[in-house]
Protein backbone atom coordinates (compact mmCIF):
# COMPACT_ATOMS: atom_id res chain seq x y z
CA UNK A 1 0.00 0.00 0.00
CA UNK A 2 2.91 2.33 0.55
CA UNK A 3 3.36 2.89 -3.45
CA UNK A 4 1.10 5.17 -5.81
CA UNK A 5 1.82 3.85 -8.70
CA UNK A 6 -1.27 1.87 -10.91
CA UNK A 7 -0.87 -1.98 -9.71
CA UNK A 8 -2.85 -4.51 -12.26
CA UNK A 9 -6.51 -5.25 -11.74
CA UNK A 10 -7.74 -8.82 -10.17
CA UNK A 11 -8.21 -10.99 -13.03
CA UNK A 12 -12.43 -10.65 -12.12
CA UNK A 13 -13.63 -10.69 -15.74
CA UNK A 14 -16.89 -9.01 -16.70
CA UNK A 15 -17.83 -10.12 -20.26
CA UNK A 16 -15.07 -12.64 -20.91
CA UNK A 17 -12.82 -9.11 -20.43
CA UNK A 18 -10.93 -8.22 -17.27
CA UNK A 19 -13.00 -4.91 -15.30
CA UNK A 20 -10.63 -2.78 -15.41
CA UNK A 21 -6.89 -2.67 -16.31
CA UNK A 22 -5.53 -0.72 -13.22
CA UNK A 23 -6.29 -0.07 -10.03
CA UNK A 24 -4.81 3.07 -8.77
CA UNK A 25 -4.11 2.61 -4.81
CA UNK A 26 -5.34 6.09 -4.20
CA UNK A 27 -9.07 4.19 -5.04
CA UNK A 28 -8.90 1.77 -2.59
CA UNK A 29 -10.84 3.45 -0.01
CA UNK A 30 -13.38 4.13 -2.51
CA UNK A 31 -13.19 0.82 -4.41
CA UNK A 32 -13.40 -0.96 -0.37
CA UNK A 33 -16.89 1.28 0.10
CA UNK A 34 -17.85 -0.19 -3.48
CA UNK A 35 -17.69 -3.28 -2.17
CA UNK A 36 -19.17 -2.97 0.95
CA UNK A 37 -22.25 -1.56 -1.03
CA UNK A 38 -22.45 -4.46 -2.94
CA UNK A 39 -22.46 -7.01 -0.03
CA UNK A 40 -25.24 -5.45 1.69
CA UNK A 41 -27.13 -5.09 -1.48
CA UNK A 42 -26.55 -9.33 -1.47
CA UNK A 43 -27.65 -9.86 1.98
CA UNK A 44 -30.20 -7.55 2.56
CA UNK A 45 -31.98 -8.59 -0.56
CA UNK A 46 -31.50 -12.37 -0.60
CA UNK A 47 -31.60 -12.96 2.95
CA UNK A 48 -34.69 -11.07 3.67
CA UNK A 49 -33.39 -9.23 6.59
CA UNK A 50 -34.03 -5.90 7.94
CA UNK A 51 -31.47 -3.21 8.23
CA UNK A 52 -30.47 -3.51 11.40
CA UNK A 53 -30.30 -7.04 11.31
CA UNK A 54 -27.60 -6.84 8.37
CA UNK A 55 -25.81 -4.30 10.44
CA UNK A 56 -25.86 -6.18 13.61
CA UNK A 57 -23.87 -9.24 11.50
CA UNK A 58 -20.66 -9.86 13.53
CA UNK A 59 -17.67 -12.15 12.64
CA UNK A 60 -18.07 -15.86 13.14
CA UNK A 61 -22.14 -15.29 12.21
CA UNK A 62 -21.89 -17.58 8.86
CA UNK A 63 -22.61 -21.06 9.61
CA UNK A 64 -22.31 -24.67 7.07
CA UNK A 65 -23.74 -27.24 7.37
CA UNK A 66 -22.58 -30.55 5.48
CA UNK A 67 -24.17 -33.87 4.32
CA UNK A 68 -23.08 -37.15 4.73
CA UNK A 69 -20.72 -36.52 1.68
CA UNK A 70 -18.90 -33.20 3.41
CA UNK A 71 -20.56 -31.86 0.87
CA UNK A 72 -21.96 -27.98 1.95
CA UNK A 73 -26.09 -28.44 1.89
CA UNK A 74 -26.72 -25.54 3.86
CA UNK A 75 -26.07 -22.11 5.34
CA UNK A 76 -27.22 -20.56 8.15
CA UNK A 77 -26.35 -16.72 9.52
CA UNK A 78 -27.08 -15.61 13.18
CA UNK A 79 -28.02 -12.36 13.83
CA UNK A 80 -29.99 -10.08 16.37
CA UNK A 81 -33.92 -9.53 15.21
CA UNK A 82 -35.68 -6.33 17.22
CA UNK A 83 -39.13 -5.70 15.65
CA UNK A 84 -41.76 -6.89 17.95
CA UNK A 85 -39.71 -8.41 20.53
CA UNK A 86 -40.50 -5.45 22.77
CA UNK A 87 -36.28 -5.11 23.96
CA UNK A 88 -34.07 -2.59 22.52
CA UNK A 89 -31.43 -4.74 22.50
CA UNK A 90 -33.07 -7.44 20.36
CA UNK A 91 -33.34 -11.38 20.28
CA UNK A 92 -30.62 -13.18 18.42
CA UNK A 93 -32.35 -15.13 15.44
CA UNK A 94 -30.91 -17.48 12.75
CA UNK A 95 -31.81 -16.92 9.24
CA UNK A 96 -31.16 -19.68 6.65
CA UNK A 97 -29.14 -18.13 3.22
CA UNK A 98 -27.91 -18.88 -0.03
CA UNK A 99 -24.43 -19.58 -1.10
CA UNK A 100 -24.48 -15.73 -2.95
CA UNK A 101 -24.72 -14.54 0.90
CA UNK A 102 -22.44 -16.79 2.70
CA UNK A 103 -19.95 -15.70 0.06
CA UNK A 104 -20.81 -11.74 0.83
CA UNK A 105 -20.05 -11.95 4.55
CA UNK A 106 -16.90 -14.12 3.79
CA UNK A 107 -15.77 -10.83 1.70
CA UNK A 108 -16.78 -8.51 4.55
CA UNK A 109 -14.19 -10.59 7.18
CA UNK A 110 -11.50 -10.19 5.36
CA UNK A 111 -12.14 -6.52 4.36
CA UNK A 112 -12.44 -5.56 8.55
CA UNK A 113 -9.50 -5.32 10.75
CA UNK A 114 -9.05 -8.44 12.60
CA UNK A 115 -10.22 -6.94 15.53
CA UNK A 116 -13.76 -5.51 14.22
CA UNK A 117 -16.51 -7.71 14.94
CA UNK A 118 -19.20 -5.49 13.07
CA UNK A 119 -19.38 -6.38 9.41
CA UNK A 120 -20.37 -3.01 8.45
CA UNK A 121 -18.58 -0.76 10.81
CA UNK A 122 -16.10 1.84 9.04
CA UNK A 123 -13.48 -0.27 6.99
CA UNK A 124 -10.16 0.42 7.65
CA UNK A 125 -9.39 2.02 4.24
CA UNK A 126 -11.66 5.18 5.01
CA UNK A 127 -10.49 8.41 5.87
CA UNK A 128 -13.13 8.24 8.33
CA UNK A 129 -11.94 5.08 10.21
CA UNK A 130 -11.35 4.87 13.70
CA UNK A 131 -10.10 2.01 15.92
CA UNK A 132 -12.00 2.73 18.90
CA UNK A 133 -15.30 2.65 16.53
CA UNK A 134 -17.55 -0.71 17.08
CA UNK A 135 -20.77 0.62 15.72
CA UNK A 136 -21.50 -0.10 12.51
CA UNK A 137 -22.57 2.53 9.85
CA UNK A 138 -26.29 4.46 10.12
CA UNK A 139 -29.10 3.81 7.69
CA UNK A 140 -28.22 7.34 6.29
CA UNK A 141 -24.49 6.48 5.61
CA UNK A 142 -25.40 3.30 3.95
CA UNK A 143 -28.08 5.16 1.84
CA UNK A 144 -25.61 7.73 0.77
CA UNK A 145 -23.14 4.77 -0.55
CA UNK A 146 -26.15 3.18 -2.29
CA UNK A 147 -26.40 6.30 -4.12
CA UNK A 148 -23.00 6.34 -5.07
CA UNK A 149 -22.74 3.00 -6.19
CA UNK A 150 -25.72 3.93 -8.51
CA UNK A 151 -23.94 6.70 -9.91
CA UNK A 152 -20.58 4.13 -10.36
CA UNK A 153 -22.01 1.66 -12.32
CA UNK A 154 -23.69 4.02 -15.03
CA UNK A 155 -20.53 6.53 -15.18
CA UNK A 156 -18.49 2.49 -15.26
CA UNK A 157 -21.41 1.39 -18.43
CA UNK A 158 -20.92 5.07 -20.08
CA UNK A 159 -17.06 4.97 -19.99
CA UNK A 160 -17.11 1.15 -21.28
CA UNK A 161 -19.72 1.92 -23.91
CA UNK A 162 -22.24 -0.64 -22.40
CA UNK A 163 -25.78 -0.53 -21.86
CA UNK A 164 -26.85 -2.26 -18.79
CA UNK A 165 -26.18 0.36 -16.86
CA UNK A 166 -29.33 1.36 -14.20
CA UNK A 167 -32.05 3.04 -15.78
CA UNK A 168 -33.66 5.88 -14.24
CA UNK A 169 -36.88 6.28 -12.91
CA UNK A 170 -39.40 9.58 -14.29
CA UNK A 171 -36.06 11.18 -15.39
CA UNK A 172 -34.08 11.28 -12.87
CA UNK A 173 -31.39 8.81 -10.92
CA UNK A 174 -33.28 5.70 -9.29
CA UNK A 175 -32.51 6.44 -5.44
CA UNK A 176 -31.60 3.42 -3.78
CA UNK A 177 -32.45 2.84 -0.16
CA UNK A 178 -31.90 0.29 2.35
CA UNK A 179 -35.60 0.19 2.67
CA UNK A 180 -36.20 -1.47 -0.47
CA UNK A 181 -35.04 -4.50 -0.20
CA UNK A 182 -37.68 -6.64 1.92
CA UNK A 183 -40.34 -4.37 -0.16
CA UNK A 184 -39.04 -6.04 -3.27
CA UNK A 185 -38.72 -9.33 -2.26
CA UNK A 186 -42.59 -9.02 -1.16
CA UNK A 187 -42.88 -8.19 -4.55
CA UNK A 188 -41.14 -11.02 -5.71
CA UNK A 189 -43.65 -13.84 -3.57
CA UNK A 190 -46.29 -12.19 -4.78
CA UNK A 191 -46.09 -12.13 -7.82
CA UNK A 192 -45.19 -15.96 -7.59
CA UNK A 193 -48.82 -17.14 -7.96
CA UNK A 194 -48.84 -18.56 -4.14
CA UNK A 195 -45.49 -20.20 -4.64
CA UNK A 196 -43.99 -17.97 -1.88
CA UNK A 197 -39.98 -18.10 -0.80
CA UNK A 198 -40.69 -16.48 2.17
CA UNK A 199 -40.26 -19.38 4.22
CA UNK A 200 -36.98 -20.16 3.36
CA UNK A 201 -35.67 -16.43 5.38
CA UNK A 202 -37.97 -16.19 7.74
CA UNK A 203 -35.71 -15.92 10.86
CA UNK A 204 -36.11 -18.61 13.63
CA UNK A 205 -35.29 -17.40 17.61
CA UNK A 206 -32.86 -18.81 19.73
Amino acid sequence: MGSRSPRPASDSQLDGRSWQDRVDVRDTENLVRLLHSVAYIVIAYLSGMRDSEVKHLRRGCLFKETDTSGRISRYRVTSQAFKGEGTPWGVEATWVVGAPVAKAIEVLEQLQGPRQKRLFAIPRTSRHFSRSARRAKAATCTNTDLWDFVRWINTYCTDHGRSDAIPPVSGRQWILGTSQFRRTLAWRDGMSEGRSSTAAWLPTFR
